[in-house]
């Protein structure tokens, strides 16, 4: 886990190809094709529905319609027994209220099922090490005996992270780290993400809301709307309000930030919606009773 961050390689590990996939009757996703690279840090957006999470669903092997048009390391997805396939992706869910209730460290233990035919009970020397040392790199030793239903936000999220990390998978793919958690647990999370990319070598793909925080920590974008891929490119591409209005179907405008210059993407509110100056308050008068 201290091995130096990995550039991105020339070759890909990861190749789709005109991936569509439809769940009870309804086409999830369509025509979708890209490949990832060792070393890329990839933000995945899009409105809601537009198909973010079962798109690293499917290509986790997670939900079923890729086994044939996703290739790993060359490999139809389909032919990955689910134990190596464990071995090469860890998938981090979006933070959940209803985490199974066991002490975290038993709960980042139960990562390493990965690799072997062991449960947690009957992990040996090695499995005990790499959960320790996962729960030293997220910062959680001093909460290894307590209880997952008594942690914050923050520190369930580090959980999930530290169990990717037991896990030993060299791809990382994220839905939505930092929903629901506050401005400082969200920038710890987001620093310890930074870190492990850096410190060691993980490929990271993370469904992402704000597309601010995004284009900072990422090299590349993916950008779903209604099931199709619309954008597949560097953040700097994304600062085009007609290109943005394309995938979210609401006006933007681009404001450079007071400190940096970088720009920044904000909402635009049409005419329609602006509050006029000139309309007085709707309301009872002084001394009514409302």
């Amino acid at each position: 886990m201290t091995a130096p961050a990995t550039a991105p390689t020339s070759e890909p590990i990861l190749a789709v190809a005109d991936l569509s996939v439809a769940i009870d009757g309804k086409r999830l996703l369509e025509q979708i094709s890209l490949t990832l690279r060792a070393g890329e840090r990839v933000a995945v957006i899009g409105p809601n529905g537009a198909g973010k999470t079962t798109l690293l669903r499917v290509l986790a092997g997670l939900l079923p319609g890729g086994e044939t048009a996703v290739r790993w390391n060359g490999r139809p997805l389909g032919a990955w027994p689910r134990r190596d396939l464990a071995r090469l992706v860890a998938f981090v869910p979006q933070l959940s209220e209803r985490l199974m209730p066991c002490p975290v460290y038993d709960f980042v233990l139960l990562a390493r099922y990965a690799h072997g035919e062991r449960w947690f009970s009957g992990a040996d020397r090695r499995d005990r090490h790499a959960a320790w040392l996962a729960l030293e790199a997220a910062g959680l030793t001093a909460l290894a005996d307590r209880d997952l239903s008594t942690l914050s936000g923050g520190e369930r999220q580090k959980v999930l992270i530290a169990a990717a990390l037991a896990q030993e998978a060299p791809v990382w793919f994220l839905d939505e780290p930092a929903a629901f958690l506050d401005y400082r647990q969200e920038l710890e999370v987001r620093t310890l993400l930074a870190r492990l990319h850096r410190e060691a070598g993980k490929t990271v793909v993370a469904v992402v809301h704000d597309l601010n925080r995004g284009a900072l920590d990422s090299d590349r974008i993916i950008a779903l709307q209604r099931g199709r891929l619309v954008f597949d490119g560097p953040p700097a591409a994304l600062t085009d309000p007609a290109r943005l209005r394309i995938i979210f179907e609401t006006d933007f405008e681009i404001l450079r930030h007071p400190v940096d210059g970088r720009p920044l993407v904000v909402t635009r509110e049409s005419e329609a919606d602006r509050p006029r100056a000139d309309t007085a308050p709707t309301g009872p008068s002084d001394g009514e009773r409302p």
